[in-house]
């Protein structure tokens, strides 16, 4: 699906786990501008989805690379609140109502990882 010109994936309320849901999305390229034919330009790497959440306007300070980048590593680290709002507009495709029902899956997601680190 695509919205405001990004490759749009709904949410689906599922029992994943940030780091599940995470990888699942940046390898489908949610939130990524779609080419002439509706399909996102490949999946997300640490670079290009740091260089997406920096040229956020609102986001005055930007995201450092290695913060990104813990997020594609398999381990049991989870995200700040600050970086899951950009990450929901991200994959929200710059669609208030989008990035409010991903902003709540990716919570929930979070709320998992935590779960399983106890």
């Amino acid at each position: 699906m695509i919205r405001n010109g990004k490759y749009f994936v709904a949410p689906r309320q599922s029992d994943e786990d940030f780091k599940q849901l995470f990888a699942r999305l940046a390898s489908a390229g949610a939130g990524r501008p779609v080419d002439l034919h509706g399909f996102p330009g490949g999946p997300w790497t640490p670079e290009t989805l740091a260089d997406a959440i920096s040229s956020i306007e609102a986001n005055r300070n930007g995201i450092e690379l290695r913060t990104v980048q813990v997020w594609f590593q398999d381990n049991d680290n989870g995200i700040s609140s600050e970086n899951l709002r950009w990450l929901a507009r991200i994959f929200g495709c710059d669609d208030a109502k989008a990035a409010s029902e991903w902003q709540t899956e990716l919570s929930a997601a979070r709320s998992r990882l935590a779960a399983k680190r106890r």
